[in-house]
């Protein structure tokens, strides 16, 4: 489904809502990791595959144990495959780093999208 950016935004600030939520009624780790993996896609659609990148870093580390499902994993690989041909490798892993240690907090924030998201390589 292609929506203008507008509906991704939307769509991140729903999922930043979500999060939050989640968070506050104290939900266990993978299930907020579920979540924010959930928003990854809609961050990538939008034209941020940097934001989507370290949202998908800092979901993985909230799993703790808990692996993901067959559709999940197979998500996830899609997501890493396309920002991967957006920003190369090393690109990639630099962001995917830098998303290991982020709070849902500070991911909740990522969803928060700019009114045009960043072009690739910017």
């Amino acid at each position: 489904m292609s929506l203008p950016l507008g509906g991704h935004r939307l769509r991140a600030l729903l999922a930043a809502l979500a999060l939050r939520t989640a968070r506050k009624s104290r939900l266990a780790d993978p299930i907020v990791a579920q979540l924010a993996e959930m928003a990854a896609p809609v961050v990538l659609l939008a034209g941020d595959p940097r934001r989507a990148v370290r949202i998908l870093a800092a979901a993985g580390t909230w799993r703790v144990g808990c692996v993901r499902s067959v559709p999940e994993w197979n998500e996830a690989r899609r997501i890493e495959t396309l920002a991967r041909a957006e920003l190369g490798s090393r690109g990639y892993e630099e962001e995917y780093e830098a998303g290991r240690a982020l709070t849902p907090d500070q991911v909740a924030e990522l969803l928060e999208l700019p009114d045009r998201a960043p072009v690739s390589g910017s």
